[in-house]
């Protein structure tokens, strides 16, 4: 596995080499790393509390993520309660004590946080809802979301409607694609090329969406 990787405890791309070696990388760090800094950017949450939601394979990469863009804290809430702890304790052992802990219940986590990820399927097509009271986000939070499918979740749109910085999870899906596809060729993605072609993509499966409905 590439150190990320390791450090994350996940993999979601495995690379063969001339030789027949594999190679395991998890290409959503760096995916949400450079989407939040494009669309949010690292002075929102330098230095400061974020809240995840979710510790599951995309909650680990993200929680890292938010590291790298130097949150100070990282409060992590999952209906999993054992599964949140085991992210609490890799992000401890990796950034050192008091600086991630669990939060019983995300309302009472975001009160203390500059904004929040959500990481967990709430909210993807076919499982509606949002994760936390849409009426605990206020305009001074920032909000970003994992999912694609819809481009804009109900808590994307809730939380634009309450004048919060909003960031759905179309620029990871790209950013993530991005570096798959350097680590499967050797060759420097086009960004803006592959921006586009999700975009076209997108449209054309909302298109279909509102026909088929």
């Amino acid at each position: 596995m590439s150190a990320e990787a390791r450090e994350i405890g996940a993999v979601n791309t495995v690379t063969i080499d001339r030789d027949g070696r594999t190679k395991g990388h998890n290409t959503d760090r760096i995916g949400f790393r450079r989407a939040f800094e494009e669309e949010i950017g690292r002075g929102t949450v330098r230095g400061r509390t974020a809240l995840l939601i979710g510790a599951g394979g995309a909650g680990r990469a993200v929680a890292f993520a938010l590291f790298d863009l130097g949150v100070e804290t990282l409060l992590v809430h999952d209906e999993d309660g054992d599964r949140a702890a085991r992210l609490v304790a890799a992000l401890v052992a990796a950034f050192g004590a008091g600086r991630c802990r669990l939060v019983p219940d995300a309302a009472s986590g975001l009160a203390a946080a500059s904004g929040l990820v959500n990481a967990t399927p709430v909210g993807m097509l076919g499982i509606p809802g949002v994760p936390i009271a849409v009426g605990t986000i206020g305009s001074h939070h920032w909000v970003a979301d994992v999912i694609y499918t819809p481009l804009e979740t109900e808590l994307i749109e809730a939380a634009g409607a309450r004048g919060a910085m909003v960031m759905g999870g179309s620029g990871m899906c790209v950013h993530q694609a991005a570096e798959t596809f350097r680590l499967f060729t050797g060759l420097a993605p086009d960004v803006d090329r592959m921006r586009r072609t999700f975009a076209a993509a997108a449209s054309v499966r909302a298109g279909v969406a509102v026909e088929a409905g």
